[in-house]
């Protein structure tokens, strides 16, 4: 039972990849969409990235993330591109994979970037909740003048104004 799921797990494995060197392949192709090339960066990047959205060493979502989110993005990626050219893409896909993904750097580069900008951006975004006040629990300073009236609406001083000064006419 055991053998049986492991080696349908490394036939499902071995599918996504496959359909990763396929992108890859298609993401290059100048029949592809704009929309879809911009998208297949991002699906193929972050599966070639050593980084993951969830570390792989969480044991259950660690994992979960790439069961939920490759598979989604391929999906998404497959109806926005062409079937002509993902057939294509498949067989040169099924070549390259033989012969092993070719290193970019400039790819390599852009993913690191992209990380580093996510990760400066959280690293902001804690830094400023850490270091600005909250107001919702700042009392609001209150002004004491020798005129009781003066934070009172125009309308309602003259009234009122008249009412304290019958009161003190009467203290006296």
């Amino acid at each position: 039972m055991i053998k049986k799921s492991l080696a349908t797990l490394r036939l499902w494995a071995l599918r996504l990849k496959l359909e990763i060197y396929t992108l890859y392949v298609a993401m290059r192709d100048p029949r592809t969409p704009a929309y879809a090339r911009y998208f297949a960066i991002f699906v193929v990047g972050y599966a070639l990235s050593p980084i993951d959205l969830i570390p792989d060493f969480i044991p259950i979502l660690g994992l979960l993330d790439d069961l939920i989110l490759l598979p989604v993005g391929i999906s998404l990626l497959r109806k926005m591109i062409p079937p002509i050219v993902m057939a294509a893409s498949k067989r040169q896909g099924e070549a390259l994979m033989r012969s092993g993904l070719p290193a970019s750097r400039s790819a390599a580069m852009m993913i690191l970037a992209i990380w580093a900008l996510v990760l400066t951006a959280g690293i902001w975004w804690v830094a400023n909740q850490l270091v600005t006040p909250r107001t919702d629990f700042v009392e609001e300073s209150t002004t004491y003048s020798s005129d009781e009236n003066v934070n009172q609406p125009p309308s309602d001083r003259s009234n009122q104004s008249r009412e304290t000064d019958r009161g003190r006419s009467r203290e006296r």
